[in-house]
Parts: C-alpha cells; structure tokens; sequence
C-alpha cells in the first residue's frame, strides 16, 4: 500500500488512503510486539518447565532420603527394644541367682 501511496505522490495521495496506510503500519507494530510477547511467553515458559523437572527430581530424592531414614529410625526403635528386652531378661536371670 505504501508503494502505491509513494508512486502516486503526495498530492494525490487522499486522506483516507493514508489512513488506511497508517493503520495497517499500526497493525504491523501490533503484531510484531505481540509476536515477541508470544515468543517471550513460550521461552519463559520452557525455562520454567526445565526448573520445575528439576526441582520435582529434587524433591524425588528428597522423598527417597525420607524414606530411607524413617526405615533407618524403625530399624533402631526394634534394635533398641530388643536390647531393652534382653536386658530384663539378663535382669530377671540375675535376680533369680541371688535367691
């Protein structure tokens, strides 16, 4: 449109051809600056999805760790029971021999 607008001259050139020159230059800006919000969206949007699957990673082994010490902990509660129990045990064979 422009090149029509320049190849017929400024005199000829009516307003409402400008008009419609100048709105479709706008529409180009528009689309343009929402074109690199678009892609700004996207590559924001793929950075955030690359430190969310790392931060759910994180938290898997964090979760795993958990587990493995909550395991460790039952484990030690038995072994101390046991011992707690073959302790009385040693105690009342004690007790016996004194009388």
């Amino acid at each position: 449109m422009r090149h029509q607008c320049v190849h017929r001259g400024r005199s000829r050139c009516s307003l409402p051809w400008c008009w419609r020159l100048c709105c479709c230059s706008i529409r180009k800006s528009f689309r343009k600056q929402i074109q690199d919000l678009n892609w700004q969206r996207k590559n924001d949007q793929l950075s955030g999805g690359a430190k969310l699957r790392e931060l759910e990673s994180n938290w898997v082994s964090l979760v795993s760790k958990n587990y493995e010490i909550e395991r460790a902990i039952v484990q030690l509660e038995n072994d101390v029971a046991q011992l707690r129990h073959q302790q009385g045990e040693e105690n009342k064979e004690n007790i016996r021999q004194d009388f």
